[in-house]
């Protein structure tokens, strides 16, 4: 009985020690958070019109886009299909987008580590007729500014 009662206050102490998913958001400087996007090359959108999007949410938020730092980073990461008719024509666009947190390291292999398991993403198809160059974005943008309210809910804690 004892081994039980045991068992379960070190599981529940073990849940209370991770109830806290965005720890590694936490910033002395969080008004400031580098930012690296990558459009697809089959999207109907570049890397501009990602860049725009972000720094656009990034300024709503009050944050300072650092670009790619050694610090704390958004990536926003998009690949975009085509998708034909039976007939051969352009029917609709595929796109699949992965918002997450990540770091650059400057070691002898540079390497991205990419924290916790939080991604703001999606796998859409939007018919060629419905603009998706502009719901695509919109829907990223939307993500974006998830991703941003959570590091900002982590940081004013």
């Amino acid at each position: 009985m004892n081994r039980i009662i045991v068992f379960c206050s070190l599981v529940t102490v073990s849940f209370s020690a991770m109830s806290d998913p965005y720890w590694w958001m936490k910033k002395d400087d969080y008004n400031i958070l580098g930012l690296y996007v990558n459009a697809g090359s089959d999207c109907p959108f570049d890397e501009e019109d990602l860049m725009n999007l972000a720094e656009g949410e990034y300024l709503r938020a009050r944050i300072k886009p650092a670009g790619v730092t050694n610090n704390l980073m958004m990536t926003v990461d998009t690949l975009c299909m085509k998708i034909k008719n039976s007939d051969g024509s352009h029917g609709a666009d595929a796109v699949n987008y992965n918002i997450f947190f990540t770091r650059r390291t400057y070691t002898p292999d540079e390497a991205w580590i990419r924290y916790g398991d939080i991604t703001y993403r999606a796998l859409y198809v939007v018919s060629e007729k419905h603009y998706p160059k502009k719901l695509m974005l919109n829907t990223i943008r939307d993500a974006v500014s998830e991703a941003l309210t959570d590091y900002l809910k982590a940081n004013m804690e």
